[in-house]
């Protein structure tokens, strides 16, 4: 099928848009700009054709329903397009109206029905039966941003079925229901791969055979740890051997080490009295060495504190010295900010004067300003006075000589021509009477019972026209009458038709108060209507002007001027009103006086800044110093304060003596009490042997304590002999099975493979003119460097594959631009399969491949000039395609064998005004 021409009143946005003459086939362009209405004439042909009936009340219809004052109006769509060798017409008006379905006969257009819903119903059914989202729709007709191939499983089924009867698909019903069977019994361990990738299929994780596995493991786990805990018992009983040895010879090694330490005790007390004399003897003298120690340190640290109070002296003095220093320097900072601060309020107040000058000359051109204005809109003002009294003229003019409408007009002209043409019938259906009378007689005519009229002989023939009845009376002979015998009633008919055209002509001149009777009545009625045109060009031409001139009004520059003069009313006095030059001359001036003082005033300002940064540093120095100072009074006083708390050096020097002389006595008796070596250790060594019997007792307790936990432990593993045999066998069963399953998984999957292998290899055999018009398409448009196309069962592309056969990718995988491209390719492809040259099929693609670049869009001309006219010598042929591309960009794919259509041309298309 394909589509002749169509017409959309009242869509949306579209007021109006007409077009004939479509070819059948080729590429036909519709282009415009945004907003013109391209996407909304996609969307009316797929609801008069494919989507909705006239009466539907969705809320897609009624959308599209213009929101337009003065009338309700519906949409209405109709479609001439052809189908099957026959050509039909299909008309409806949305919202509830009527629909009318119509097919072409040798000489007119025969009405099949008027009824909404068999209407719907058969042209639907002409174009497939289906939406505009079903069937080869799906693949050929694009909405807007639209570009991606549909998913496998929402592909139509019923576009599948064609394109294998198409291609010639020998797959037979029984090789079907083995496949499905074999199928059913793979899915049991494999889950096919995911679409766009080209992997191994994954298995399933909740297969017998993954079962089987995981229990496989969890009881190979579970003996493991039997085993291990097998292994472990039998190191235990070891171990408990080895445990009763060690605890008869710790038993052993204690009783030795008893008596030892019995007989250490017994020596222990027999030195202990001379032990305590000389540990009292070795206190005595650590004592008078710690004593000679501290008075020595006492008499260090009186010395350095005479040293530090009078360092502390001396810092205050210092202190002092800077405080003077700083604050002399403070005055000096300060009497400098003052000079500073005098001569910036002074040049200040100078500023001020010539800022004071720069008003009254910025005033005084304010005042030349308004007085210029003034002026301007004082002449804007008379010019737009005198043109709106020149419309004001017009305008009655226009009132006192009215015109009649277009369409009036234009029957004035046909009832006048009638006129002609009745008067010219009559006059020619007139008798023609002749008269010739002697000298010196008179003949008496009466025509058409009308008045007697006296013809006197002697002169010229008098030839006289009548219609009926004619009666001439010549004296001294008779009377002579002649009637008109047959064409009486027609002359009655022309005459009550003139009557009635004079009548109607009189009607229409009515309103111009013209005389119908004149001769020259058309000629003033045409006059009268030229010239009311040329005072209605006049009065737009005038009213533009009057718009130039006083876009706003008349009012509002009566304003302004009330304003100005105002304003020019209030100057102050005494103002000085000197030449526009002078002035700027003088502005000049001053603005270079108040620079050269702004410019000493920035100067002062940052001099102002600098001292008083100064000043501000001169007083923290100032307070700094007086901080040391107090600090150091504070330290001096401290270090005095200390000084006078500690002990005279006479006191200390006494002290030392003492101390000296206390340590001598301590030394002496130290000496007296001194120990034998034997004396001297044996306390060391009794302490060692009883060590020794602590720590022989605990490492009996620790040995003692293991071989009792392993006997328990050895008690709690009863039954573990026999669950580690049954253990085992479980084991080795699920081996087995495991075996015979795996066995059994790889036949099957190698039975799939090998006839989804050969189903693939038919399957693109079958596609092999698909496939490969493609291809070439994809290497015209250098798409990368591939060799094969891979098609799905769905026969939708799945993946590419490279040239030398090292590789397979993904169709998603490539870019967007790609994809959109090749996807559109694969469209027309297919849709050309199942189109045939005695009834081509249609393509829409509303702002299509806007994700390709201008090289490539180059190239796509050449194929979509190549899609639409097919390829009869490919098997099976490829069958041409009426392709209708809506864009704003015509010359991405303007060629030479296209059809341009230019919605923007109003004879095309009109639009409501928003």
């Amino acid at each position: 099928m394909n589509i002749e021409s169509f017409e959309i009143e009242n869509w949306g946005c579209i007021k109006r848009v007409a077009v004939n003459g479509l070819p059948p086939t080729g590429v036909v362009i519709f282009h415009g700009p945004n907003r013109t209405g391209k996407s909304s004439i996609v969307y009316a042909l797929r609801a008069c054709l494919m989507d909705y009936p006239s009466t539907s009340r969705a809320q897609h219809i009624l959308r599209w329903i213009p929101k337009v004052a003065n009338g309700d109006r519906r949409p209405t769509v109709t479609v001439v397009f052809r189908a099957g060798g026959q050509t039909y017409r299909i008309k409806k008006t949305f919202g509830g109206g009527p629909s009318e379905f119509a097919v072409r006969t040798a000489d007119a257009w025969r009405i099949e029905t008027t009824s909404p819903a068999d209407a719907h119903e058969r042209v639907r059914n002409l174009f497939g039966g289906k939406d505009s989202d079903k069937g080869l729709h799906q693949l050929l007709w694009l909405t807007q941003g639209e570009f991606q191939l549909p998913e496998p499983r929402e592909f139509d089924p019923d576009v599948q079925q064609a394109l294998r009867t198409i291609l010639g698909d020998l797959q037979t019903p029984l090789d079907s229901r083995f496949f499905q069977k074999l199928k059913e019994r793979w899915n049991v361990w494999y889950t096919d791969p995911r679409r766009g990738t080209t992997g191994t299929p994954r298995e399933k994780d909740n297969s017998p055979l993954a079962q089987n596995s995981r229990e496989l493991a969890t009881a190979r786990n579970e003996l493991a740890i039997v085993e291990q805990e097998f292994q472990e018992i039998e190191r235990l009983i070891g171990q408990m051997r080895d445990l009763e040895i060690r605890r008869q010879d710790y038993l052993r090694q204690r009783e030795k080490l008893m008596q030892e330490v019995q007989d250490l005790e017994q020596r222990w007390k027999q030195t202990e009295v001379r032990i305590r004399e000389y540990q009292a003897a070795e206190q005595e003298y650590k004592a008078a060495t710690q004593e000679l120690e501290a008075a020595r340190k006492e008499l260090a640290d009186r010395r350095k504190a005479e040293e530090q109070a009078e360092h502390d002296a001396q810092a205050v003095a210092n202190a002092r010295t800077a405080v003077d220093q700083a604050e002399q320097q403070l005055a000096a900072v300060q009497q400098r900010l003052n000079q500073v601060r005098d001569q910036l309020q002074e040049t200040k107040a100078q500023r001020s004067a010539i800022q004071e000058r720069e008003q009254e000359l910025a005033q005084a051109l304010r005042i030349l300003d308004y007085m210029e204005e003034l002026q301007r809109i004082q002449d804007t003002k008379a010019q737009a006075q005198e043109i709106a009294q020149r419309i004001e003229q017009l305008e009655k003019e226009q009132q006192q000589c009215p015109t009649l409408s277009p369409e009036a007009l234009e029957a004035v002209k046909k009832s006048y021509n009638r006129l002609v043409t009745l008067r010219a019938e009559l006059a020619a259906a007139s008798l023609k009477l002749r008269l010739t009378p002697q000298p010196g007689t008179e003949a008496e005519v009466t025509l058409d019972a009308g008045h007697a009229q006296h013809i006197q002989g002697g002169g010229e023939a008098a030839e006289l026209a009548f219609r009926r009845t004619a009666q001439v009376s010549i004296p001294g002979w008779g009377l002579i009458e002649v009637k008109r015998g047959t064409l009486a009633g027609q002359l009655d008919d022309l005459e009550r038709e003139l009557r009635r055209e004079e009548q109607a002509f009189a009607d229409a001149v009515a309103p111009l108060r013209i005389n119908p009777n004149d001769a020259d009545a058309l000629d003033q009625v045409l006059r009268r209507d030229a010239e009311w045109h040329m005072r209605k060009k006049e009065l737009q031409n005038l009213k533009k002007e009057l718009k130039k001139l006083a876009p706003a009004g008349l009012e509002l520059l009566q304003q302004r001027e009330i304003e100005l003069r105002a304003r020019l009313a209030a100057k102050k006095p005494g103002l000085a009103m000197d030449s526009r030059d002078k002035l700027h001359e003088h502005q000049r001036q001053t603005e270079k006086q108040r620079a050269e003082l702004e410019q000493f005033i920035t100067d002062l300002e940052a001099q102002n800044k600098t001292v008083e940064q100064q000043l501000a540093e001169a007083i923290q120095m100032v307070t700094q110093a007086r901080e040391k100072l107090a600090a150091a009074e504070a330290t001096a006083s401290a270090s005095r304060k200390h000084l006078e708390q500690l002990n005279s050096e006479e006191r200390i020097r006494q002290r030392i003596e003492a101390a000296e002389a206390a340590l001598v006595a301590a030394e002496r008796r130290r000496t007296n009490a001194a120990l034998t070596p034997e004396e001297e250790t044996i306390e060391a060594r009794l302490k060692s042997a009883r060590d020794a019997v602590d720590a022989l007792n605990s490492e009996l307790r620790q040995v003692e304590a293991q071989y009792h936990r392993n006997r328990g432990r050895i008690e709690q593993t009863e039954g573990l002999h026999a669950r580690r045999n049954q253990l085992a066998a479980r084991v080795q069963m699920l081996q087995d099975a495991i075996e015979r399953e795996t066995l059994e998984r790889d036949a099957i999957n190698l039975l799939y493979r090998l006839f989804q292998e050969c189903r693939e290899q038919r399957q693109n055999q079958l596609l092999g003119s698909i496939r490969d018009r493609v291809l070439s398409w994809i290497r015209l448009l250098d798409i990368g460097r591939y060799g094969d196309l891979r098609f799905n069962e769905a026969f939708l592309p799945e993946s590419l594959q490279s040239s030398d056969g090292t590789y397979e990718m993904a169709l998603d995988y490539e870019s967007t631009g790609a994809r959109e491209q090749i996807a559109m390719m694969v469209r027309l492809a297919i849709g050309a399969a199942l189109s045939k040259p005695e009834d081509p099929a249609v393509a829409v693609l509303d702002d299509p491949l806007t994700h390709a670049d201008l090289r490539r869009l180059t190239n796509m001309r050449a194929i979509l000039q190549s899609a639409a006219q097919g390829d009869p010598k490919l098997q099976p042929p490829a069958g041409p395609l009426q392709i209708l591309i809506f864009t704003c960009h015509p010359e991405w794919f303007r060629s030479d064998h296209a059809t341009v259509v230019n919605l923007e041309d109003p004879t095309i298309l009109t639009r409501w005004p928003v």
